[in-house]
């Protein structure tokens, strides 16, 4: 496991839950260990990483005051209020335009067609819903 998967893994943990416990829900984002104490480490990286970033903070309960190990981290606000902001690109501005402009030039879909001068998130919501489209599309294909 990498630092990355375990922040993925984290991710997808905190999008339903508010406060991570090592010892509780270690096995809830990682499924598969080949070594516990490496794996533990790399998911307190990850979470040092959030903390970092100012995503969680850990949490010192009363018996661990004496011995502090932090083995509980909150999320300082629910993941739905962060937004990102990205940079672009020209290749990458033009495939997505071209991409999605090319979907609605098929569908006769003129209201979603995207400026390239001006990415929105919809645009991006087309793109992964043109992707999930595909991928459907792949499965039913192959069954």
């Amino acid at each position: 496991m990498t630092v990355i998967d375990s922040t993925r893994s984290l991710f997808q943990f905190f999008t339903g839950n508010d406060v991570f416990n090592i010892d509780e829900d270690f096995a809830k984002v990682v499924t598969i260990t080949l070594n516990d104490v490496v794996d533990r480490a790399i998911i307190r990286q990850a979470l040092q990483n959030f903390q970092d970033q100012g995503v969680v903070v850990p949490l010192v309960t009363e018996p661990e005051k004496a011995h502090p190990v932090t083995t509980h981290w909150a999320l300082t606000k629910p993941l739905v209020e962060y937004a990102q902001t990205v940079e672009l690109s020209f290749p990458t501005v033009h495939a997505i335009t071209n991409t999605i402009n090319e979907i609605c030039d098929e569908l006769e879909i003129e209201k979603e067609k995207v400026n390239p001068l001006q990415i929105t998130e919809q645009d991006i919501v087309n793109l992964i819903l043109i992707i999930s489209r595909m991928r459907q599309e792949a499965i039913k294909e192959d069954e």
